[in-house]
């Protein structure tokens, strides 16, 4: 379900929505195939999230807090060390091992945060994530075009597998995906679904900053899957 806002500011009904959609007397799917996305706006509601029957994913962007709050306009109070505890708590929660399956999402963007460093300190960055789970997917999005921010482009896909190739070396016991883009041009692919209110103006205010300074945009993701990506 995307475009409707981030699961974290709607745990409860997100995490019933999970419910029903992996009840087998309803929609039947696999709780292995359905995943919750949120970028995180509070270390309550990745605990609130974690009675979910699913996959949870962490739309982080950058671990960078000074970069992270430009992109993420929720990012404004507690930093990505923080938020990280508060996952791994959570995670810990979760009674079932194999529910401690996760995926991060980081947005590529061609000579913003594409580089090998970029990668690096991704890599050092999930670790701490890693000894909580059973399996972490690292997700690598090449950021879609967006009218608010033309200066943004996608990285070329021989910079894509580098990056990728960088955060394996690094943290070896991840999974590392290249997301296939879908629906870019119907301007429904990830990043491209945005609501014309306030909330949203600041988020463009602080994309058209970070064009002029060259940081990364917050895609602002917030989907609930029926799809796996390992």
């Amino acid at each position: 379900m995307m475009g409707m806002g981030d699961a974290g500011i709607n745990c409860i009904n997100a995490a019933q929505a999970a419910a029903i959609l992996t009840d087998q007397e309803r929609f039947g799917l696999a709780k292995s195939k359905c995943t919750i996305s949120t970028v995180g706006p509070s270390p309550e509601a990745f605990m609130a999230l974690a009675v979910a029957p699913c996959m949870l994913a962490w739309s982080l962007h950058s671990p960078n807090d000074e970069l992270r709050r430009l992109l993420v306009p929720t990012h404004t109070i507690y930093s990505t060390v923080q938020l990280r505890q508060a996952l791994i708590d959570a995670l810990l929660t979760r009674p079932a091992a194999r529910s401690r399956t996760l995926m991060v999402a980081a947005t590529l963007i061609a000579g913003i945060n594409d580089s090998d460093d970029d990668a690096r300190h991704l890599a050092h960055f999930v670790g701490p994530l890693v000894d909580a789970c059973v399996k972490l997917n690292v997700d690598l999005i090449p950021v879609n075009p967006v009218a608010h921010a033309p200066h943004f482009h996608r990285p070329s896909t021989q910079r894509l597998r580098a990056f990728a190739h960088v955060v394996k070396l690094h943290e070896p016991r991840v999974h590392v995906a290249l997301r296939v883009t879908r629906g870019d041009d119907e301007n429904a692919a990830c990043g491209q679904l945005l609501v014309a209110d306030s909330h949203s103006r600041l988020h463009r205010q602080n994309l058209r900053r970070l064009s002029s300074s060259h940081a990364l945009p917050g895609t602002g993701e917030v989907i609930t899957r029926t799809t796996s990506t390992s």
